[in-house]
């Protein structure tokens, strides 16, 4: 069984995480809110309605998806870390028994090579379907 070890340093890094996601949340919400109705008058000559309404909904779309990307990159990240995934992959990796340093590079080759193939799908969609 899994046991979690909470102290100071995991509750001031849950936190954080969780800080940092809201502050970002909230910061694209504002941004989505401050969206002008009409073509701005700087650029009037350049852009037409038609196109300024089209960036905008492209704009709205891209962030709402973000919203959804990054929540469930941080409900992932912290059931990872709160599950003992990094403490397992230390585990697997020193198994190997390389050095130190190959050791190393291949625990964190091996969590971008996760994350990589778990962005892959979100990546995709935002390309090619928005």
């Amino acid at each position: 069984m899994i046991q979690l070890q909470i102290n100071g340093w995991f509750i001031f890094l849950t936190f954080s995480f969780v800080l940092s996601w809201k502050l970002n949340f909230f910061t694209t919400l504002l941004n989505l809110r401050a969206f002008q109705s009409s073509v701005p008058s700087e650029v009037v000559g350049f852009v037409d309605s038609e196109t300024f309404e089209r960036s905008k909904e492209y704009t709205r779309l891209r962030s709402i998806f973000g919203i959804g990307s990054s929540a469930f990159f941080l409900v992932l990240f912290l059931g990872f870390w709160w599950l003992g995934g990094f403490g397992w992959l230390d585990t697997f990796v020193r198994g190997f028994e390389f050095g130190a340093i190959t050791t190393g590079v291949l625990y964190i080759g091996l969590l971008i090579l996760a994350l990589q193939v778990l962005e892959f799908p979100f990546k995709w969609y935002s390309i090619f379907k928005i």
